[in-house]
């Protein structure tokens, strides 16, 4: 799918007022143009992570890339980023051997894409676009392989597949 069909896909989430408009227009409090940077740091500030939601939590509205599931093949984890490249800012982290349900990939190929949530477990939050972004599905990356430290990821779905 192209990049406007995922964001118009994204921008039409339940809990979502942005029909039509770029994603981060009304739900970044902290002034950003990344949604899933800013809602990493207000996770982080409210003692939070974001979450990785998989393939059976995403509502069936959202339409998505190629779905493929990899396991997590370096020690002991890898970064999830904001964007697909290096200095993308870490948004959260998935541990070694665990699984992760990805929607597609970067123009490049070499990047999977995943949702993430916001939570804020216990915590007030009482500012709308604050509440908004929390309830948001955030799109983010995880590099396939890394031209130092080799592959981070496998194909669950293709076994012997080896990225």
């Amino acid at each position: 799918r192209s990049g406007s069909e995922l964001e118009a896909a994204e921008a039409s989430l339940p809990g979502s007022s942005l029909q039509g408009q770029a994603p981060q227009a009304e739900v970044d409090p902290l002034g950003t143009d990344d949604r899933t940077a800013a809602a990493a740091s207000l996770a982080s500030s409210a003692g939070q992570r974001l979450r990785l939601i998989s393939a059976q939590e995403l509502p069936e509205t959202v339409v998505i890339g190629e779905q493929e599931q990899f396991e997590v093949v370096r020690r002991p984890f890898i970064a999830v980023r904001s964007q697909p490249r290096m200095d993308g800012p870490i948004v959260t982290t998935v541990e070694f051997g665990e699984h992760v349900d990805t929607f597609g990939e970067d123009e490049s190929g070499l990047w999977r894409k995943v949702f993430c949530v916001c939570t804020t477990a216990g915590h007030k939050v009482q500012e709308q676009a604050v509440k908004q972004l929390c309830s948001s599905l955030l799109p983010a990356w995880m590099l396939l392989r890394h031209q130092d430290l080799g592959a981070l990821l496998r194909s669950v779905d293709t076994p012997g597949k080896e990225e």
